[in-house]
């Protein structure tokens, strides 16, 4: 679809404008050599370093609202029913998955529930530019699985899931991006590095962006359309989250299960170009520095089947 196309396009701007500052600092000495030369035949004086574009960085990402509540699929069905949805209830509420945000702090109980490197995150994102010679293994994420957050859904449990994804060269031809990854479960956390962050959960429920496939499959009408989007701005604002339709490029999304924040829909097809087919969902998405995100997926619920992409 078009829009796709171009929400493709909006999602790679800030690495765009990344690259063309890079570019325009690299040619800057060529370009100040050849106006030298100008002036030695009379032609314009040369520009000052004023005179350049300055492209800056996006400004440090805002924290994210850690969820009031998690409503149920029957408060979904009543949201659906009072706005034009009422023959679309079950699609709704089909479409509904749990998620848990982590966020800054630890609960009341003071018991921490997750742990993350958002550091070895973004040294991780830069080794896409920047290459790594030897590839290592880093844990980014560590999750205690007896968190209330996580009750009623697939993660529930007892011990820690431990979240490592490869630092150093793709491990597919075809997908630039995509990297290995480990997650295991583990009684206690393995490490707690200088970088490690603690971290609360906190389940909301989840309704993918209107412009996505699994939406796109329902081919609403126009007024179900809009209806559609109305719901969704409403489930996050009962919840007490962001409403959130375009990526959030400018919150620190950090969340376990549910829908990425993104806006391509390409990683699906991603994860079977790069590791095979399956029925893959999102594992786990790290917001790291002020542009980059890593999500790891898996394949059929199978934690050894796992891929990770950095975008």
């Amino acid at each position: 679809m078009s829009t796709n196309r171009r929400d493709f396009l909006r999602s790679l701007g800030s690495r765009m404008v990344r690259e063309a500052r890079e570019i325009t600092e690299a040619a800057a000495p060529s370009m100040r050599a050849l106006s030298d030369l100008g002036n030695v035949f009379g032609d314009s004086p040369a520009p000052d370093e004023a005179d350049f574009p300055d492209f800056e960085e996006p400004p440090p990402r805002l924290e994210a609202t850690p969820p009031a509540r998690c409503l149920d699929l029957e408060e979904l069905g009543e949201l659906a029913r009072a706005d034009e949805l009422e023959a679309r209830v079950t699609d709704v509420q089909q479409l509904a998955r749990r998620s848990v945000r982590i966020t800054w702090g630890v609960p009341d109980s003071g018991q921490t529930e997750a742990w993350l490197d958002l550091d070895a995150g973004l040294e991780i994102a830069e080794s896409l530019d920047a290459g790594m010679p030897e590839p290592e293994f880093v844990v980014l994420a560590q999750i205690a699985l007896d968190a209330p957050a996580l009750s009623d859904t697939s993660l529930a449990g007892s011990g820690w899931l431990v979240v490592s994804v490869e630092r150093g060269a793709a491990c597919s031809e075809e997908v630039a991006d995509a990297r290995r990854v480990r997650v295991e479960r583990t009684v206690e956390p393995v490490t707690f590095g200088g970088t490690m962050q603690p971290m609360r959960l906190g389940a909301q429920l989840l309704l993918p962006r209107v412009w996505s496939d699994p939406v796109q499959e329902l081919e609403l009408d126009p007024d179900e359309h809009y209806a559609y989007i109305r719901v969704r701005d409403k489930l996050s604002e009962r919840q007490g989250v962001e409403v959130e339709r375009d990526g959030g490029d400018e919150l620190a999304y950090h969340r376990l299960l549910g829908y990425p924040d993104e806006t391509t829909g390409a990683m699906p097809a991603d994860c079977v170009a790069a590791a095979g087919e399956g029925d893959w969902q999102l594992l786990a998405q790290l917001s790291v520095g002020n542009t980059d995100r890593i999500y790891v997926w898996v394949a059929d619920g199978d934690h050894d089947r796992a891929v990770a992409f950095i975008r």
